[in-house]
């Protein structure tokens, strides 16, 4: 799908860098970015070093899709569109940023050693270009390292880990934003194929992607599923969890 998204001149210009927050309710980064600019990009860059290994799963590419394929949709319900590109992330990000005359770049912090090493070349790159880097707590709904044993940097155990977690306060549900003003003229791109990700078969009976699914199921099995897991979820032919973890992976 290829497209082009709403500029205005000498306007404030942010850029809100996608991983795995494939959402619009509930996203630090995003609710950041329309609060403090008057024209939002909202990006997502296909990895080459990602995918020449993490998409090879038909499922997981498969799902991938559906999950940027309902974002863009959501972003369209909101005045805006998903802007795709493909290459090195932080390269791209700031191909972007200089592009649209961006001046910061808002994205969700991550824990993994990739992860932290891309944020890191990205903040080190902008800095290098005048382009501010902030990254959000978004991915959990407790910052990591945010429960630490006393005397400790981690616990080895998980009890206690968990009673302490459930003890902490949650960060600030992020409020939603109904319009998300876009920049004019810029192309967005295509959202990948299938095909474009994996050359192999999906299985039948996967999960499909997408935030809007993600919610739906999440609501359905609150009300039929939720009182019961503590019973049940060791119950593996009763088939009786949730059914979120895909969806939780990539932040939908």
């Amino acid at each position: 799908m290829l497209g082009v998204v709403g500029t205005v001149p000498d306007v404030s210009t942010g850029i809100v860098a996608l991983t795995r927050d494939l959402r619009v309710h509930d996203h630090p980064a995003l609710a950041a970015a329309v609060a403090q600019h008057d024209v939002v990009v909202v990006a997502f860059v296909v990895d080459d070093r990602v995918a020449e290994v993490g998409f090879r799963p038909a499922n997981r590419a498969a799902f991938l899709v559906e999950s940027l394929t309902d974002l863009d949709a959501r972003l369209r319900d909101r005045g805006n569109a998903l802007v795709v590109r493909r290459g090195i992330w932080h390269e791209e990000i700031l191909r972007l940023a200089a592009e649209t005359g961006a001046t910061a770049v808002h994205c969700s912090d991550d824990v993994s050693a990739f992860a932290r090493r891309r944020i890191d070349r990205l903040r080190a790159a902008g800095a290098a270009v005048g382009v501010e880097v902030h990254a959000h707590d978004g991915i959990t709904v407790l910052p990591a390292g945010a429960v630490r044993p006393t005397g400790g940097d981690h616990f080895k155990v998980f009890t206690p880990y968990y009673r302490q977690w459930l003890e902490a306060p949650w960060r600030t549900v992020a409020p939603t934003p109904k319009r998300i003003p876009a920049v004019d003229g810029l192309a967005t791109g295509s959202i990948p194929t299938i095909a474009d990700l994996t050359d192999g078969p999906t299985s039948p009976g996967r999960a499909t992607g997408g935030e809007t699914v993600a919610r739906a199921r999440f609501t359905s099995w609150r009300r039929t599923g939720l009182a019961g897991y503590g019973d049940a979820h060791d119950d593996l032919p009763g088939d009786a969890t949730s059914h979120l973890a895909p969806y939780l992976h990539l932040g939908c």
